[in-house]
């Protein structure tokens, strides 16, 4: 059976400790009443006023700007492979991470093979099936919020 959750719900589910201080520092966070992020954007002008601006490479730093990470050595794919905690398999909300590229699983639909968001995927954010090979880890986020 092919589980599938959307990226935008990952995502969120991965900010959820962030305070209601920290979600004003993102384009168009916005907090419940405990003051956990419920929703963001992604802005690469948000960024770049931030004095961050897209590296030619950029599956990492779209990563970053996706999941609020503010540390840049995770600009460079294979820095996430030290991100959060590891996973022994591949699975819906986990990070993938390859020499030279990093996404997130949103579905795994049989071995071998992952549903991945990315970006700079052919220059642009796609998501798409591709084989898990040549993968060096899986990660969980931080918290654990892997679908497992």
């Amino acid at each position: 059976m092919l589980t599938r959750i959307s990226a935008a719900v990952i995502a969120c589910a991965w900010l959820a400790s962030i305070t209601a201080a920290d979600a004003t520092q993102l384009k168009g966070g916005r907090c419940d009443n405990n003051g956990r992020c419920v929703s963001f954007e992604v802005s690469t002008e948000f960024s770049a006023k931030r004095g961050d601006p897209r590296p030619a490479r950029w599956c990492g730093w779209w990563l970053r700007q996706k999941l609020g990470v503010v540390d840049r050595r995770y600009n460079l794919a294979r820095n996430w492979a030290r991100f959060g905690s590891p996973a022994s398999r591949p699975c819906v909300g986990c990070i993938a991470v390859w020499r030279s590229h990093v996404g997130l699983v949103t579905a795994v639909p049989g071995p071998g093979r992952i549903v991945l968001l990315s970006g700079n995927d052919a220059k642009a954010v796609r998501e798409r099936e591709r084989s898990s090979r040549g993968v060096i880890a899986w990660r969980y986020p931080h918290g654990g919020m892997a679908s497992r």
